[in-house]
């Protein structure tokens, strides 16, 4: 089917962002942690805390004029080409002069045989040439476990602000800058987002209507309006859960922490009896999916296949899924429960449904915390070491890849086909509001549009990019600043029940504590 590329592809960014989100220190983060902490800086860098800044103003050479080597090195290549390549080819043809060569540690992530093994193989030789002052290439979408927003401070990186402050190729207007601000550390732009993401929920609007919820008056979601609509739900419908698939009630926690921790007050409230009412109602949803195997509930996701599975149960007509041809989306639609809300990643793909009605399903909507901040993040971020030998060169490649294109569409004589420039959202502003009209027309990105009637819908590039300014201009936290490891104290409360909602409370408490003042 068309969309099977396309899962393909999400199940792999899946697995790389399930990688990368564990903030439980391993030997080889206590080696990095005290290295950084004894290591005299590289001999390149100046010893002030000001070590992150270009050691001169930037230089920036007309297109064309610029020659030397680049390195890329990145962990894992999902696409082959990537369009980091591509880029990385049109950068050349324009350049005659410049060599580019990406280096991928892994050029096929599903042939692996030890994931996690070969990550921490890659962020410990990165980690270690950081320190040495080796580190002469771009990292480009580094794993979250080398957390360059951790080790910003020790002053191995370069703080790309300046570089993007003064590039006379770009306007700030043109970009969201808002994203910029949220993901410095102390003031410094260590890491640069190619494009960034949030999540988001759809509703289940027959559920909402049974509630007398009006969908359209609501712009964004947190925990507790949706733990409030659920336990209404639920009075009505006994059967329905808070979200489709097995999320695991913990879900929320991922949601909601932000509003417990200040990061630069270095405090924490999770002894406070809202928190402790936090997981006394999570600890009472129930996720559980008896008819689904565990990639059949990787369609929960799919809001289109949620809708199917609703119209289904809804008219009682048969699906016009071939089981033959997707079984595990078939089992979905088939033999999933009904729920209140979809779970998705706010990307191009929901992000386009903005404004669409569907007859079972309202929205997509942002997901903030109760304090009304939504977390931004990203998965493809370019990073200059302060050992560079050529930062200038570095960052007008960067440049290149951030800048206006006249497609977002990429294509290569390498490739069977074409890529999109980027699945989430990109930094350009007009990049966003092109790919918001191109992403449709690429073979295989779009799968089961046909079941909610969208297939062929204009889309106002423009006007969601306006959309997007709006949901930015709500307070943002960057949501990899956040890491403490608290998962085992929520698996004793929520999964093995050792624990009380006051005693997970206290020792989320003390985790963090140790997390913020490390």
């Amino acid at each position: 089917m068309k969309c099977k590329k396309l899962l393909a592809i999400l199940l792999a960014l899946c697995l790389i962002l399930s990688l990368t989100s564990c903030g439980r220190k391993s030997e080889q983060d206590k080696k990095f942690d005290e290295l950084t902490k004894s290591s005299a800086a590289p001999e390149s860098q100046p010893e002030s805390s000001e070590t992150s800044e270009p050691a001169s103003k930037p230089e920036f050479a007309p297109a064309g004029s610029l020659s030397g080597e680049l390195t890329v090195s990145s962990w894992a290549r999902i696409e082959s080409p990537s369009q980091l390549e591509i880029m990385a080819e049109e950068f050349m043809d324009l350049n005659p002069d410049v060599t580019i060569t990406v280096d991928y540690a892994e050029t096929n992530i599903s042939a692996i045989p030890d994931v996690n093994q070969s990550r921490d193989s890659y962020c410990a030789q990165v980690r270690a040439e950081l320190v040495s002052g080796e580190a002469d290439y771009i990292l480009y979408s580094p794993p979250g476990k080398l957390n360059l927003y951790d080790i910003s401070k020790s002053g191995v990186l370069l703080d790309l602000r300046p570089y993007f402050d003064s590039d006379p190729t770009i306007n700030p207007d043109e970009y969201f800058t808002q994203v910029l601000d949220a993901v410095s550390v102390d003031g410094k732009l260590t890491s640069m987002p190619f494009s960034f993401y949030f999540d988001g929920m759809y509703l289940n609007r027959k559920a909402m209507e049974s509630i007398n919820v009006d969908t359209s008056g609501i712009t964004t979601l947190n925990s507790d309006m949706l733990l409030d609509w659920y336990e209404q739900a639920r009075a009505a419908n006994p059967e329905i859960k808070l979200l489709f698939g097995e999320q695991g009630k913990d879900f929320l926690f991922g949601e909601e922490k932000f509003a417990y921790i200040d990061v630069d007050g270095r405090a924490a409230s999770f002894q406070s009896p809202e928190f402790t009412r936090f997981l006394e109602r999570t600890n009472a949803l129930d996720d559980a999916e008896p008819n689904l195997d565990k990639m059949a509930n990787m369609y929960a996701q799919n809001a289109y296949l949620v809708h199917e599975l609703l119209r289904y149960q809804a008219s009682g007509e048969e699906t016009s899924l071939d089981e033959s041809q997707d079984p595990y989306a078939y089992q979905f639609v088939t033999g999933g429960r009904t729920a209140l809300a979809c779970v998705t990643n706010m990307n191009i793909f929901a992000l386009t449904d903005i404004g669409f009605d569907m007859e079972y399903l309202a929205g997509p909507y942002p997901v903030t915390d109760t304090q009304g901040r939504l977390a931004v993040s990203s998965i493809d971020d370019f990073a200059v070491p302060s050992s560079m030998k050529n930062p200038d060169l570095a960052w007008a490649f960067i440049s290149y890849c951030l800048g206006e294109r006249e497609s977002t569409i990429l294509t290569s004589e390498q490739s069977f086909g074409s890529l999109l420039y980027s699945q989430n959202a990109p930094l350009n502003k007009k990049n966003f509001a092109l790919l918001a009209e191109e992403f449709s027309t690429v073979p295989g990105t779009i799968g089961y549009e046909q079941l909610v009637g969208k297939t062929g819908k204009e889309i106002d590039g423009e006007a969601l990019a306006q959309k997007m300014d709006e949901y930015l201009s709500m307070g943002l936290v960057n949501r990899k600043l956040y890491s403490p490891d608290v998962q085992e104290y929520l698996d004793e409360f929520y999964n093995s029940g050792l624990t009380t909602a006051e005693q997970c409370a206290e020792k989320i408490q003390g985790r963090v504590d140790i997390w913020l003042h490390e």
